[in-house]
């Protein structure tokens, strides 16, 4: 049980890697560990990872399933950081599935989330990420230049960079 923790980061290295069949044994494994015993927060952790690894393989379902039952369990531990990951992961699948509407109610619940926690990162991205989905051309560009604020004061000019392309892309009518 205490290996648990670094199955789950193990999963998530290989998915980033691309070695889908390993990141799966490591995910199945630390899920079905955490499944019957106390480690609600591993639990839900190991159930997040599983939803990046179904989505990697596009299957949405499962992907939808694993994040919805984990988003659940962190709201109730009382975790809003792992919340608002989760709600994007979420936003991210839906999209992905081309519910648009969907994903965007995920992102704005994950946006009153970090709000509330001052998560300004999250904000931002969060914020980037409606400005995708936005099908309004105006509320769209609010978005995006809230995002730009925020990523901004932080000093992301990396991410600033891209949702300055995303911003040239909403005036330019794509």
């Amino acid at each position: 049980p205490e290996l648990n923790d670094a199955r789950i980061r193990l999963a998530s290295a290989f998915i980033e890697m691309g070695e889908l069949d390993r990141a799966r044994e490591h995910a199945l494994g630390a899920y079905e560990n955490t499944k019957n015993s106390n480690q609600d927060f591993l639990h839900a952790r190991s159930r997040a990872v599983l939803g990046r690894y179904y989505a990697k393989i596009s299957d949405n379902d499962l992907a939808l399933l694993h994040y919805s039952g984990a988003l659940e369990t962190l709201s109730n531990l009382n975790d809003p950081q792992s919340a608002v990951e989760v709600e994007m992961l979420l936003g991210q699948v839906l999209l992905d599935a081309g519910r648009r509407e969907e994903a965007a109610e995920h992102y704005l619940n994950g946006l009153a989330v970090a709000e509330s926690n001052d998560f300004r990162m999250l904000q931002g991205e969060l914020l980037a990420r409606l400005g995708e989905v936005e099908s309004d051309r105006s509320q769209r560009m609010n978005y995006l230049q809230r995002s730009l604020s925020v990523f901004r004061e932080l000093g992301a000019v990396d991410r600033m960079r891209d949702v300055q392309n995303s911003v040239h892309k909403a005036v330019m009518g794509r």
